[in-house]
């Protein structure tokens, strides 16, 4: 159920008129006026029991679903939030290119056929953001193997000086141009490749976790990215897309106290802290300004009053009363209402929060009971729920429901009639009461409004127990609740490697297996020599498998399910042994040299001539990082010796070498032989995944390694 948060007006009509046109109270301005919007009202006085329905899911769900419609509203994001966004361009290649920079081919280049690439642009943000620290595609993180050379994405923080994405005025027939620079816009610019496997399911919806608005903070006269929600609260009263206030009418000591209170350190039961109100959420700028100015405030349990031209803004927290009200503040009756109405009570709190752990969906926080209330309340347990769409802690969001569970419970509130004493009160200041049919008690001004002669004021009464927090006690394991495994292969083990390394130099196939994997019906197996931009692939449903590769190659491979698919476990080419040395003497011949990090063993290949696919390997393969072979020669002396490494998977990678050597006929002595160096030594080191690209400064992950 969405938390009702009422509005508290002091004037007939002011809270209705003062959100017309996005303004700011208008002709209000000036006058002496008092009204608040508040998350404390809801907590004060409940709402209807109704139960958590799917409206109050999917609008949290949404936030991160893509979708395609010509027209549609903008979007803000406040603190860190995973959001996705309409599509605003989709374009499929007229004709067969090669990818711009290589991009869904680990910067390898690769022609493509037409229907082979899509291209994609979302519009996430309607305003600049700070930056863009992950993408997904179905629930996947972008830089899982699943997606390389099928997956690229750049994004635009929306900056005033952004220039149009080079990748889609490149790649896509004159459609994206110079002037498409979608300034003052959060963008992710796609392209993806088609495979059946990986994409079951059709286009992937594409979301990101970002770091949104960047606002401004009084206490530093700076403006950068914060998920203080007091911040969040005054940027958006002053935002064009808000409520259009100047800065001049925001009571920045009220607000440098709330954002203090916002940061304060709350001490967490595993150890460690976290800040005691944070905003992390997104809005549409079709809803109406005061029901978003609510769900802001609802981050921080907090009021927002708009009282002799100025906005005060408060944060959720206990305030030691300054002043005393006694009779001789009044200047008429007292009204006293002892206990609230039974619709009014609940004695348990349900709420949804938004969890990072659960791919930033609505959860349940574990529901808070009061016994003793319950008690009261005749045995029957009456829960109230709350939408904390804002919050993304579990903690924060228990903190938020015992404030709402305790304040609902303090049941007195007191109708004043003050004399001009009640000039230097206003809404949300706490007051100690002293009246002597009363008992002495602290009270919270949640109404004010101005009379012919004096104020007239409400007071409910509050203490400190409200808003205290321990966590030893009070807060409760959140558990697995809301946890999900995701389609896409998280749940899908990938197949292990084994690679039969091969006694032969140049052979033209190569075997091994694979690990079998639970819940697997087939296996995809790929691999591509040195240089070579194209995969080949085999699927076959048991773990042998055979390709036909000459010589060495690059592997991978994935299980594959009726729904699901793995993630690639790869096996890749070692690098060429480094230092190859060779020493002859009247014996044989002495070989030395340093394996490559990550190689198990060395193998030693020898010929009477120049020609590696020719030599033969020798019976040791010796383990040692650093290796010592001595080889007896026959009569014709000279020799030919190549070393190559092997991983612990099997996989081997190219020949250091040739080194020839010549041992010395006859006796006496031990004069080192002719050693020389011939051939190529490059090395090939292994494929790395693509990295989301970010036009506004972002780079690739790792690409190929040298061959």
């Amino acid at each position: 159920m969405a938390v009702v948060l009422p509005l508290i007006a002091a004037v007939a009509g002011a809270a209705a008129s003062s959100f017309i046109g996005g303004g700011i109270l208008g002709a209000l301005v000036g006058a002496v006026v008092t009204f608040a919007v508040s998350y404390a009202a809801q907590a004060i006085i409940g709402g209807p029991k109704q139960p958590r329905g799917a409206v109050v899911a999917n609008e949290l769900a949404s936030r991160t679903q893509q979708t395609r419609q010509a027209i549609t509203h903008h979007r803000v994001v406040y603190g860190r939030m995973r959001v996705s966004a309409p599509m605003v361009f989709i374009h499929t290649n007229a004709a067969a290119r090669t990818s711009y920079a290589s991009a869904v081919n680990g910067g390898v280049a690769a022609n493509y056929q037409p229907e082979a690439l899509i291209y994609l642009a979302h519009a996430i943000a309607s305003h600049q953001i700070d930056w863009v620290e992950a993408i997904y595609l179905n629930d996947v993180i972008l830089t899982d193997e699943r997606y390389r050379g099928l997956a690229h994405i750049e994004f635009g923080l929306g900056r005033s000086t952004q220039n149009a994405n080079a990748m889609l005025i490149a790649e896509t027939d004159g459609q994206w141009v110079n002037t498409c620079r979608a300034q003052g816009r959060a963008m992710l610019y796609s392209v993806l490749r088609y495979d059946s496997t990986v994409y079951r399911s059709g286009l992937p919806n594409i979301s990101a976790v970002v770091r949104g608005r960047r606002v401004y903070d009084p206490r530093t006269g700076a403006t950068g990215w914060s998920a203080n929600a007091a911040l969040c609260v005054a940027d958006y009263i002053t935002s064009d897309f808000g409520l259009r206030a100047g800065w001049d009418e925001i009571d920045l000591p009220a607000l440098i106290a709330a954002a203090n209170i916002c940061d304060e350190e709350v001490s967490l039961a595993g150890g460690g802290t976290e800040p005691r109100y944070s905003c992390n959420g997104t809005f549409d700028l079709d809803e109406a300004p005061g029901r978003i100015l609510e769900r802001l405030l609802s981050s921080m349990a907090g009021t927002a009053i708009y009282t002799g031209g100025k906005w005060v803004i408060v944060a959720g927290a206990w305030v030691s009363p300054t002043v005393t009200l006694t009779e001789n503040d009044l200047r008429g009756p007292v009204q006293v209402r002892a206990n609230r109405a039974a619709r009014d009570l609940f004695n348990g709190v349900r709420a949804v929060y938004v969890r990072p752990l659960a791919g930033y969906q609505p959860t349940d926080a574990p529901p808070l009971i009061d016994a003793q209330a319950i008690n009261e309340d005749g045995g029957v347990e009456v829960y109230q729920d709350f939408q904390f769409d804002f919050t993304t802690s579990g903690t924060t969001a228990q903190r938020l429901m015992q404030i709402a569970l305790r304040k609902n419970r303090k049941q007195r509130q007191v109708s004043l009639a003050l004399n001009m004493r009640g000039l230097s009160l206003r809404c949300g200041d706490t007051v100690t009461l002293s009246l002597p049919r009363l008992p002495a008690d602290t009270y919270r001004i949640t109404s004010w409004s101005l009379a012919a002669d004096g104020v007239d004021v409400t007071l409910d009464q509050e203490d400190a127990n409200v808003w205290a927090w321990n966590p030893a006690t009070d807060e409760r394991p959140l558990g697995d609740v809301g946890e999900v495994t995701f389609p896409g292969g998280l749940g899908l083990t990938a197949p292990a490697i084994a690679v039969t390394t091969p006694s032969t130099a140049v052979p033209s196939t190569v075997s091994g297996t694979l690990t079998t994997v639970s819940g697997a019906t087939s296996y995809e197996l790929q691999w591509r020599g040195p240089g070579s931009s194209v995969w080949n692939a085999v699927s076959f449903t048991h773990p042998n498998w055979t390709a036909s590769t000459a010589g060495r190659a690059a592997f991978r491979a994935r299980a594959i399910a009726a729904d699901n698919v793995s993630a690639w476990d790869d096996v890749t080419i070692p690098a060429a042994p480094t230092n190859l040395s060779a020493t002859g003497d009247a014996t044989d011949i002495d070989i030395s040299w340093t394996l490559p990090a990550g190689a198990a063993k060395a193998q030693i290949f020898v010929h009477t001539a120049e020609d590696y696919s020719a030599s033969t390997k020798q019976g040791t393969e010796p383990t040692a990082t650093n290796g010592t072979l001595s080889i007896t020669p026959g009569n014709d002396n000279n020799r030919w010796i190549w070393v190559r490494a092997v991983d612990a998977d099997g996989n081997f990678g190219p020949p250091a070498g040739p080194l020839v050597a010549t041992r010395l006929v006859g006796s006496g002595g031990t004069l080192p032989g002719d050693t020389g160096t011939a051939g190529d030594n490059a090395g090939g080191g292994g494929d790395g995944g693509d990295g989301g690209s970010g036009s506004d400064g972002s780079g690739d992950g790792g690409g190929d390694g040298g061959e």
